[in-house]
């Protein structure tokens, strides 16, 4: 499998430099985990030999949501009193910003981290910038000259994230702002004869399994491929989704609390985008859009649905 690698540059080596300080002789870590889902277990694998790499011995906490009430939890880890929380998944990291307020708390796989950024958290984005994500579905969607998206106002910022990436590569965007998935059927009519391709957001505003499941096949009717979000999206239908590589993003998340370890202030601390991504994508969903795929890609791609 091969994978696109991005590099961190600057600020990634500073973090790398500061690091590397910490002497203490024994680092408590309580891990809070949304659920048993993979994407978790491989960021805590990343984060947990990422330390170890680093001769930093842990004595470690592990708790997961599926298994204890979250009151049971933050009460245990206050007990604790850990040197620093790490909390896998949205809802683990939400749960540890609204209940534990004196303790350090890094997150990972969190795709909307403007939800769970507080005093005393911060972690690593699962977020692709839209302009990698756009860049290399240009080798998939060789006459993508116009991009579609729907949001809401959750996700203005993105929006304008989203536009400038498409301006830098000439690509003309067509966008719709709405406020619920009851208004996306009517917004996806509007916009589909207009547009070459169409981008899926992070936004569960608008984003629903109904409303996906009419998003896909949409797409397959009026015959626009979809770029999803997930290769859980593109093994529904999309033709393509780019993903963050999950154990990589756990070595980021160790970078991090090693610097809080070290005297830094979460607060302080911006969360980085993922260095490394992958694709996955669906050969079915191309056959029937008429789009031809070359072997290269097709190798290329982490998870290949459709054969």
């Amino acid at each position: 499998m091969s994978r696109i690698i991005f590099r961190c540059g600057l600020s990634c080596l500073l973090m790398l430099s500061t690091a590397l300080c910490f002497a203490a002789e024994q680092a408590a870590v309580s891990v809070i985990f949304s659920s048993d889902t993979e994407a978790y277990k491989e960021s805590w694998e990343g984060f947990r030999k990422f330390l170890n790499e680093e001769n930093v011995p842990l004595k470690i906490s592990k708790y997961s949501l599926m298994e204890k009430k979250p009151e049971a939890v933050c009460s245990r880890i206050e007990e604790e009193s850990p040197d620093i929380i790490l909390t896998l998944g949205t809802k683990a990291s939400k749960l540890a910003k609204e209940r534990i307020r004196n303790i350090p708390i890094v997150f990972s796989v969190v795709l909307n981290p403007r939800t769970v950024i507080g005093s005393n958290i911060t972690g690593v984005s699962m977020n692709i910038s839209p302009g990698v994500k756009l860049e290399n579905a240009w080798r998939i969607i060789p006459n993508m000259k116009r991009v579609g998206f729907i949001h809401s106002p959750d996700l203005d910022s993105l929006s304008g994230e989203i536009s400038k990436a498409c301006a830098m590569l000439g690509i003309e965007v067509v966008k719709m702002r709405i406020t619920s998935e009851k208004e996306l059927p009517g917004a996806v009519k509007k916009i589909f004869r207009q547009i070459d391709c169409f981008l899926m957001v992070p936004d569960s505003r608008i984003y629903s399994p109904k409303s996906v499941e009419y998003l896909l096949l949409e797409s397959l009717r009026q015959n626009f491929p979809v770029i999803g979000l997930s290769s859980f999206y593109t093994k529904a239908g999309a033709l393509i989704s780019f993903e963050c590589d999950y154990e990589d993003l756990g070595v980021q998340a160790g970078e991090i609390a090693l610097r809080i370890l070290n005297g830094e202030k979460p607060a302080s601390i911006q969360p980085p985008t993922p260095r490394k991504t992958m694709f996955s994508l669906n050969l079915l969903t191309a056959k029937r859009l008429r789009l031809e795929i070359s072997d290269e890609v097709v190798r290329e791609a982490s998870e290949v649905f459709g054969k």
